[in-house]
């Protein structure tokens, strides 16, 4: 597996066929090579994933400016199915750091779905990137994407500070989970009826750490129980928003060893970590 920067226009062009195979997108919602070429010439960022020959994943990035100084935005990750769950999105993603490091850009950001945990997983455990801005249907009720379907487009925006001594430490492999997770406070988590829905959502706390339940398989939930996946999106709307305006950042992802007892949906349950920025 080769990463490198893309140089030619048939690999801009690729990288258009990637975006409709991915995701399913349809013209209206796919970024045109022009601007992926014009934007990467422009301070941006665009680098394949090559298996021999054949580019089977891209990232591609837009230049931002953030406090004054410049930035990055990641606008697209994608990996082709085949060459999921082997760190071909982690290689891109490292790669993507080492040019922020040598083009002193200090802070990356891209936003991602907080009901998708897996990528949660990656990006918070995985990567050290932290968030504490949430956005309501940032791209509108639905993209032409089967995948981001149902549930409107609300993201997180992650920030990934380049260089941080926390980043460096996640990268090289510290866990971000902190030990006797079973004892911190649980915010929001399920009702534990015999569907999976969201209990009732316990605002005011102040604790330094707490726990925040997410589906842990949105995509299957839909198909599962579409009413169910409607309700965890409106449930976890309303307490992220109300503990980052009271300071809380989202820190990492937890799995737990407990299993849901859900016919259909026996997964390992999923939280999000919530602290204080200065933690």
């Amino acid at each position: 597996m080769q990463i490198r920067h893309l140089r030619h226009p048939l690999e801009f062009e690729r990288c258009v066929e990637l975006q409709k195979i991915i995701w399913g997108f349809e013209d209206r919602d796919v970024v045109p090579a022009r601007l992926m070429i014009i934007a990467h010439q422009e301070g941006g960022l665009a680098m394949g994933a090559f298996d021999g020959n054949n580019m089977i994943g891209f990232i591609f990035s837009i230049p931002g400016r953030r406090g004054g100084s410049f930035s990055q935005h990641s606008h697209m990750l994608g990996v082709l199915e085949d060459y999921r769950d082997q760190g071909v999105g982690r290689m891109l993603k490292l790669a993507q750091y080492r040019d922020a490091v040598e083009r002193g850009i200090g802070v990356i950001t891209w936003t991602f779905d907080p009901l998708e945990t897996k990528n949660a997983f990656l990006n918070l455990n995985r990567l050290g990137a932290l968030s504490h801005t949430y956005y309501v249907n940032l791209y509108g009720e639905q993209t032409s994407s089967e995948l981001q379907s149902g549930l409107g487009t609300d993201r997180f925006l992650a920030e990934w500070f380049i260089g941080d001594a926390r980043t460096e430490r996640i990268l090289q492999g510290s866990d971000p989970i902190p030990r006797e997770l079973e004892k911190l406070t649980r915010v929001l988590s399920w009702n534990e009826g015999s569907r999976f829905l969201p209990g009732e959502a316990r605002l005011g706390c102040t604790e330094p750490q707490l726990l925040i339940e997410a589906p842990p398989d949105t995509q299957w939930l839909k198909r599962l129980d579409q009413e169910a996946a409607r309700k965890w999106r409106e449930a976890t709307r309303a307490v992220f928003r109300y503990y980052f305006d009271h300071g809380y950042w989202v820190k990492a992802l937890a799995r737990l060893q407990e299993i849901l007892q859900i016919p259909k949906y026996s997964l390992h349950r999923a939280f999000y970590l919530l602290e204080p920025h200065a933690n």
